[in-house]
């Protein structure tokens, strides 16, 4: 899939990973399924305002999140 704008509003969760603890935004489905299958995308565009620059990850059970830095939420706000 070439360039294509996508919106969506979503709530940052915590993906618990034994000692480590991300802050993730998960994808939608309907963003996921526009997304070249079995590709890591990258992306750009905003969160919370500021400019955001990162790859989709894959969660396992067919999810997709946006992984984010503390740095990032703190920017954020």
């Amino acid at each position: 899939m070439g360039d294509a704008d996508e919106s969506f509003t979503a709530e940052v969760a915590e993906l618990d990973f034994g000692r480590m603890v991300y802050a993730v935004v998960y994808l939608p489905a309907a963003v996921q399924r526009r997304l070249t299958a079995g590709a890591r995308a990258r992306v750009v565009g905003t969160v919370g305002g500021v400019p955001f620059r990162g790859g989709v990850l894959p969660a396992g059970g067919g999810r997709q999140y946006l992984l984010l830095s503390k740095k990032f939420l703190k920017s954020a706000g």
